[in-house]
């Protein structure tokens, strides 16, 4: 919850894309849905807290790059939808938006490759050096003694 709090901008903020999805339902429903209750942030982290420092840094940067946009005159957002743990690796997804999108989102890309990339280095249980393991046709990224202890193959 520290990190909600801590950027709330990228989590609570609501995108132009959450808001239409709630026209979109409000076309559904005799209740309209009230938008002071929707944040981005609505399927939340389905990872573990060994990755938390790597959210952080992510968070950090894609403020930074926010602000220097809105210093250079222009505007530019991200809101986060889900972080989650997919394929072993840690997965943003969320939307990039604003009118000077384009400008700036190869920098976002590379941002989002560093987290994943991070991710594949770092055991999702505990925040220490790990690397891709497999059992069973399930792969994780996970620190050695993690590996051994649940079972995964360490080679």
């Amino acid at each position: 919850m520290d990190l909600v709090e801590e950027f709330p901008e990228i989590f609570l903020q609501i995108s132009p894309e959450v808001l239409a999805w709630c026209d979109y339902l409000d076309n559904f429903s005799s209740v309209p849905i009230d938008r002071s209750t929707v944040v981005n942030l609505r399927f939340g982290f389905e990872c573990d807290i060994g990755w938390k420092e790597i959210i952080r840094e992510f968070c950090t940067k894609v403020r930074e790059l926010v602000n220097r946009a809105k210093e250079n005159g222009h505007e530019i957002h991200h809101s986060t939808y889900i972080l989650k743990e997919k394929f072993g690796s840690l997965r943003n997804q969320g939307s990039f938006y604003g009118p000077d999108r384009d400008v700036y989102l190869e920098e976002f890309y590379k941002l989002d490759n560093e987290l994943e990339n991070k991710s594949l280095k770092t055991c999702e249980l505990t925040g220490k050096p790990g690397k891709l393991v497999y059992r069973n046709g399930w792969c994780k990224t996970l620190c050695e003694e993690m590996a051994e202890k649940l079972g995964y193959t360490w080679k």
